[in-house]
């Protein structure tokens, strides 16, 4: 081999290793997803708010808490724009501070929260963070 392919060789390997980490990172954050929601799903985070799962997109890369909701807020009327935009200011601080998401954050990703009903499956909230957001 003459060493003037040498220098282009390595650089097709580097860059088949960092192409091949970006797959195995989006691969471990998706069976992160699964084993979290295996182990700790479904479970209530307050009288009327339930997780039901964390999934990720890998062909997206958006990481989401599904949730829902049911008793008091259940109800469609309670959810204001005022009220809306109070609780994802809440949501995106907490994003902020996370240390348990700070791999998540420094891999970009953008993070999905999603509020159903639980008597009709209709959307409650759905907040979608991009890095530039929580970053």
């Amino acid at each position: 081999m003459k060493k003037t392919n040498i220098p282009t060789l390595l650089a097709v390997l580097l860059l088949a290793c960092i192409s091949c980490n970006r797959m195995s990172r989006d691969e471990q954050i998706a069976r992160e997803a699964r084993e979290y929601t295996q182990k700790q799903c479904p479970r209530y985070v307050d009288k009327s708010t339930r997780m039901d799962s964390t999934t990720y997109d890998t062909q997206n890369r958006v990481f989401a808490y599904n949730y829902t909701v049911e008793g008091e807020l259940d109800d469609p009327a309670i959810y204001t724009e005022q009220v809306k935009s109070l609780f994802r200011d809440k949501i995106l601080k907490e994003i902020r501070s996370s240390i348990q998401m700070k791999s998540y954050k420094d891999e970009g990703l953008t993070i999905l929260y999603r509020y159903v009903s639980a008597s009709t499956g209709e959307t409650r909230l759905e907040y979608r963070f991009e890095k530039e957001e929580y970053r």
